[in-house]
């Protein structure tokens, strides 16, 4: 029997990243009579059916290709170099390809892919080209992971002001930088570093602002001895470790500044289960707290995101919620989410996009009340969260549509631009950053980062597609359907009814589907 076609399900990380996974890969492996298992794929073959590495077993299992229902794949570990793509083509059987694109005329369109190289589909198979949000870059690759503060001295700050000329230890935590430097529970902070603090508030500020691992010279007073110890700051929830965020299980909170614009994107991408109890500070300006200050939070909390206002008049604050809470669907595994946050000041409004599609944009009808640039993360104690990819850009204003919705059938091409304008006619050429279109009152070129969305005359003839094809539920919102030939370390031998043969990098799937006959 020959291997059925199979629908791979892509993850968001498909759009942005690229690697070569480790060898084997952990997942769950779902067989047609109902069964699962997990552990391990370390291969596929057509003749030989699927190898899976069962924690229970001392050799490999070989899974006859006829027994196979579905597979889901664990987040693959992505190497150094990886890029964001520039764009997302979706076909006319619902596939949808991320990439850059190099050129296309009346007969293909030619894509770059971090994980096929160069693709080249048929014009007849396009239905539309969704292009992500352009703009200047503010921050984006190793850069983006330096500079985040999250330091802690291990103590529990009480009493400030005047009264005490400092600020009160009221106990240490054990096992903490302060513990070990010799602080204790009566000692009041007078300065750090030479900066005298008398409210509690802005020491705290201080000290998260700065890098786990950064020393500081702290002044305390003891009775009436003062007292100087140099103090190793620790970190509590967070790390930045491979050019990624990293939660450690326990609560705690990291932050820093950015020169934000007066409309930025905020992208970055977010393990799964991450977002089942997670926030985001926007536009703080005390990233060393979610709530002492003027921001904006964003809280994830099972399947549901909340928008928070949070105001600072003199010493009291308040915090209210924006309308009503936004739902989202959770990944049934660990795959990867791709978010964007994007804001406007000018116009006082927050917007939520997950994997390519929009969730919910708020207003604010009071004003835009972040005063800061900061950007703070935090995680709870029961939350593991990996940050990756963290990329600011300058926000055009653009916002997606929802990629799953229909497109109607028309005898033309259309563009339609970031600014809601749109151009109807026969689109004859992408090429060095221009799209051409033929309309009625003449041909137009018009720069790509001007453009939110192609749409493609409906198609004359399609392509035959085989029967036995599956369809299965999306991840990241990006499918590809095709033959698998192949697994074999970490890459996949596929053969598309539309482009033909490729090899794919594993890294871009995090599960497949099996069915027809």
């Amino acid at each position: 029997m020959r291997v059925n076609f199979v629908i791979l399900l892509l993850a968001v990380v498909f759009a942005i990243m690229g690697a070569e996974p480790l060898v084997p890969r952990a997942g769950s492996l779902y067989l047609s009579n109902g069964d699962i298992f997990s552990g391990e794929l370390a291969g596929f073959d057509t003749k030989e059916g699927l190898q899976w590495k069962h924690p229970a077993a001392k050799a490999s299992w070989l899974v006859a290709p006829e027994s196979l229902a579905r597979l889901e794949l664990q987040s693959a570990v992505l190497p150094h170099g990886q890029r964001r793509h520039s764009a997302i083509v979706r076909l006319v059987n619902g596939d949808a390809l991320p990439g850059d694109i190099v050129d296309l005329d009346a007969e293909h369109i030619l894509l770059e892919t971090w994980y096929a190289g160069r693709l080249k589909v048929p014009r007849f198979a396009l239905r539309d080209l969704y292009f992500t949000a352009h703009g200047r870059v503010i921050l984006e690759g190793a850069a983006a992971f330096t500079g985040w503060g999250g330091g802690v001295m291990g103590v529990q700050l009480g009493q400030d002001g005047e009264e005490i000329a400092g600020v009160l230890v009221n106990s240490i935590v054990a096992n903490g930088p302060a513990e070990g430097a010799g602080v204790k529970p009566g000692d009041v902070v007078v300065s750090v570093d030479g900066k005298k603090f008398m409210k509690r508030d802005e020491l705290i500020a201080n000290i998260k602002s700065r890098a786990p691992g950064e020393k500081v010279l702290v002044e305390f007073r003891r009775g009436e001895e003062k007292i100087e110890h140099a103090i190793i700051l620790a970190a509590i929830g967070w790390q930045v470790k491979n050019e990624a965020l990293i939660s450690s299980g326990e609560a705690g909170t990291i932050g820093r500044n950015i020169n934000f614009p007066d409309a930025a994107n905020i992208e970055f991408e977010l393990n799964g289960s991450g977002l089942s109890s997670f926030a985001i500070a926007l536009c703080t300006d005390n990233p060393a707290s979610f709530s002492l200050g003027n921001a904006y939070t964003l809280n994830f909390s099972s399947g549901y995101a909340y928008l928070n206002r949070h105001e600072r008049a003199g010493d009291q604050y308040s915090a209210t919620t924006l309308d009503s809470p936004a739902q989202f669907k959770v990944a049934a595994n660990d795959a990867p989410v791709q978010m964007s946050i994007r804001f406007d000041k000018r116009t006082q409004t927050i917007a939520l996009i997950l994997d390519g599609a929009l969730v919910k944009q708020w207003r604010d009808p009071q004003g835009f009340v972040g005063k800061g640039k900061g950007l703070a993360f935090a995680a709870t104690i029961q939350s593991q969260s990996r940050i990756s990819n963290l990329r600011v850009t300058e926000w055009d204003g653009q916002l997606p549509e929802q990629l799953d919705a229909p497109v109607a059938d028309t005898r033309e091409d259309s563009i339609r631009l970031a600014n809601r304008d749109m151009i109807s006619g026969s689109v004859t050429a992408i090429h060095a950053g221009k799209a051409t279109i033929k309309a009625s009152f003449g041909e137009v070129a018009i720069p790509v980062e001007r453009i939110g969305r192609i749409e493609f005359a409906a198609a004359k003839t399609l392509a035959t597609i085989p029967a036995g094809l599956a369809t299965g539920t999306l991840s990241g919102r990006n499918r590809l359907t095709f033959r698998l030939h192949s697994w074999r370390d970490g890459e996949a031998q596929i053969e598309s009814p539309f482009f033909g043969k490729a090899r794919f990098s594993g890294a871009a799937f995090s599960a497949l589907e099996f069915g027809g006959k």
